[in-house]
């Protein structure tokens, strides 16, 4: 079988949820990006509500929870007690009433000196505004890796309304109260996490590091008044809760100025910012109030009720005791844990400060090696997925997710599963090729004949890609069309002494082969750029005229399609790694239809595009084409696609070619080697669709080259009125009006 053949039988439609990821969640920059719908879309789509669903690692709790309220019995293994603790709270909905409540309670609390709590930490923050002289607060310091002090603080005067940025020094610290003993709160910190003769000691000791001296003991004061015996047990874990989010905060992790701050490892940025304690600590309000119902959440083996909820077992999968009936469990889902030394070391240190030593233990093993490398990490992820054979069926089916998609744990994701004795059935991308759906089955695949024939494995993978595509790719799509290709064939192996990076390059190598391949805007690495076959077929669909024919279908059968349904047909009709980007689908629809208002999302049909209108419309434009050869002195050549003009000579000067559509590619073919001047004609309506599409592939760019030109309709109208076109102004006055590619408002879906 080849792997073309291979591959088809593996793709399946991408099922999609939200079009982006919601945000200001807690910790949600260490945890697998939540597009709401997404995990309970493709879940629906294999079982019924009710079911029991199996999560085996516990690291995507906002998945679990959305779940679970829609009806489905979630049994979730936790090796992490961070997101244990955030399923845990967010499945008890704490309202803005109950936070709000909990935060005046300890804000009230008092010192040892008789001040309030909030009073006191907001006392280390005041100096003289440099406005009007009265008391500002300090709000957050800049720091710079260069220098010991930091570079800047910002400040706000609530007296004169006034803010500004002072530059850091050691005159305007002094201005500032002193701080009480730093080794003793650094003490206390590490004590609560390791003992002083524990292994777990020195990397705590380097964990403490990413927070300031000043971060530090205020960190500890707030969290001693937590932890005290004051609070009632609900009002005491909203308060933990509102801590663990208040101490992400006020590391040093985050990027100054803003910008992706989603980090991997304890590096610290060139420039950071270090945010005011009782602030974070307000804003951590927002992060866990919500006014979503309630989710039944219990320990396991306590179950849930028959209309959804969540069974929490507190450890690793393998530990699981009792085991369910594995005739219980419908399918199994989880979103893969990406290697992430930054967040598995903080998790190790907060546990320790809100629970105290033994609740390290289960992270113990992870945090004394400190080496996190890919292989080691498909290896743990193969652990977990090792256990599943004894929890569950033969045929129930396995859902993994792979987020936030790279090359590399691309290849830890599908190793492990290959790994742990499970098959790839199919699988599909998102439009933005950031996450990867994998339908897995229990029954390893068998070994591949030799080892040598993965070269050309990887290379006919890549090929059937590129001609089903039709159009250029980029190299994580080709890359995972190979990694799939090769696993199904049985040639991805894990040999001792290879690193998953020299796998990587192994399955890359191909990709250099400039006989097979072409690259446009390469870089230095192979993963910039496109791809293109150097001789692709004769005949060849892009994806962008595959999907157009497809959503116009779509409008003449429903005029007003939701952009649920949409998206839906969009990811249908290219499936697999084939998923096109909304940008794309956006382009498309706005072509032939208006969007309709927010308060009802979705599109209308405009009712232009009816087509015995556009058909009047294309033989308009073709008999004004004739006119104008007549009155500029050109015989003419007409067919069903094409009207040339002709020249004296007899040479062919100018050839149009209208269309209703911007499916150009059959034309571009068969046209090729007409000489002259050649244009598309298209409606107006059509010009953003093909200007983006222009924008996109690189091969269609070179394939119009300087003879191809896009004119739309109306500006061949506006040609018939020009009483002073001539021969010579023609070739000018034609491409006044080209298309320009406007960036659509933001996609609906």
């Amino acid at each position: 079988m080849s792997a073309p053949d291979l591959f088809d039988s593996l793709q399946a439609p991408f099922i999609a949820g939200s079009d982006r990821p919601i945000t200001g969640l807690p910790l949600d920059r260490f945890l697998p990006p939540y597009y709401p719908g997404a995990a309970l879309n493709w879940i629906s789509s294999r079982a019924e509500t009710s079911s029991w669903v199996l999560d085996p690692f516990g690291n995507d709790p906002f998945s679990a929870l959305e779940l679970a309220r829609a009806g489905f019995r979630v049994l979730v293994a936790a090796n992490n007690p961070i997101p244990a603790f955030i399923l845990e709270i967010m499945a008890s909905s704490p309202s803005v009433a109950e936070v709000g409540e909990a935060v005046l309670a300890l804000a009230n609390s008092r010192m040892s000196d008789g001040s309030r709590l909030e009073d006191y930490l907001n006392s280390f923050y005041l100096l003289p505004c440099p406005q009007c002289g009265g008391q500002a607060e300090v709000t957050g310091f800049i720091w710079s890796e260069e220098r010991p002090e930091p570079v800047s603080m910002q400040w706000l005067c609530q007296r004169c309304q006034k803010s500004g940025e002072l530059p850091g020094s050691s005159e305007a610290y002094q201005h500032l109260r002193p701080l009480p003993s730093y080794p003793l709160h650094r003490s206390r910190a590490l004590e609560l996490v390791a003992s002083l003769d524990d292994p777990l000691r020195p990397v705590m000791e380097e964990v403490v590091r990413f927070y300031s001296p000043r971060a530090l003991i205020l960190l500890q004061i707030l969290l001693n008044k937590i932890n005290a015996p004051d609070f009632p047990e609900r009002q005491q874990k909203i308060l933990q809760a509102l801590f663990l989010t208040t101490a992400d905060q006020m590391n040093q992790l985050w990027t100054y100025p803003l910008g992706r701050n989603r980090p991997r490892q304890l590096l610290r940025p060139p420039s950071w910012q270090e945010t005011h304690p009782w602030q974070a600590f307000l804003r951590s309000r927002a992060l866990w109030q919500t006014d979503l119902p309630p989710v039944t959440l219990r320990g396991w083996p306590d179950l849930p009720p028959q209309k959804g909820g969540i069974s929490l077992f507190r450890g690793r999968l393998r530990e699981l005791n009792p085991l369910p009936d594995p005739r219980s469990m419908t399918l199994v889902y989880a979103s893969l844990p990406r290697r992430n030394q930054a967040y598995w070391n903080l998790s190790g240190l907060w546990s320790g400060w809100l629970w105290g030593k033994e609740s390290v233990n289960p992270l113990r093993h992870s945090l004394l090696r400190q080496r996190y490398d890919w292989t080691w990490h498909s290896q743990a992820l193969a652990k977990v997925l090792n256990q599943l054979p004894g929890l569950i069926q033969p045929q129930t089916p396995i859902l993994l997710q792979i987020g936030e998609l790279d090359g590399l744990f691309l290849i830890a994701g599908i190793l492990a599963g290959q790994a742990a004795g499970l098959r790839l059935l199919n699988c599909a991308s998102d439009g933005s090729q950031d996450t990867l759906q994998c339908l897995w089955g229990r029954g390893g695949v068998p070994a591949g004949s030799s080892q040598g024939n993965l070269a050309a494995a990887a290379s006919e993978a890549a090929r059937a890609h590129l001609t089903e595509r039709g159009e250029p790719a980029n190299y994580l799509s080709l890359l995972t069309q190979i990694v799939v290709s090769v696993h199904q064939q049985g040639l991805l192996s894990s040999p001792p002494g290879k690193t998953l990076n020299d796998h990587q390059e192994e399955l890359e190598a191909c990709l250099a082969d400039t006989d097979t391949f072409v690259r446009f805007n390469p870089g230095i690495a192979p993963d910039t750029g496109l791809y293109w076959l150097r001789q692709p077929l004769i005949e060849y669909t892009p994806t962008a005229e595959r999907l157009e024919t497809t959503l116009l279908q779509l409008l003449r059968a429903k005029p007003d399609p939701t952009p649920e349904v949409v998206r839906q047909t969009a990811n249908q009709s290219c499936p697999g790694l084939l998923t096109p980007e909304s940008e794309l689908v956006d382009a498309v629809m706005a072509a032939y239809a208006d969007r309709l208002p927010d308060s009802q999302p979705g599109w209308l049909l405009r009712a232009r595009e009816a087509p015995q209108i556009r058909e009047k419309d294309l033989l308009e434009i073709r008999v004004i084409l004739e006119q104008l050869a007549a009155r500029l002195d050109y015989s003419l050549q007409t067919s069903t696609e094409a009207i040339h003009w002709v020249s004296r000579s007899g040479s062919v000067a100018h050839s149009f070619f209208p269309l209703l559509s911007a499916c150009v590619s059959p034309l571009l073919r068969l046209f090729s080697r007409t000489p002259g001047q050649k244009y598309f004609v298209i409606p107006a309506s059509r010009s953003n669709l093909v200007s983006y599409r222009l924008k996109r592939d690189p091969n269609l760019q070179l394939l119009c080259g300087e003879s191809w030109h896009f004119v739309k309709f109306r500006q061949i109208r506006n040609l018939k009125e020009d009483m002073l076109l001539t021969r010579e102004t023609f070739a000018e006055r034609v491409l006044e009006d080209p298309p320009e590619y406007q960036r659509a408002q933001l996609s609906l879906f």
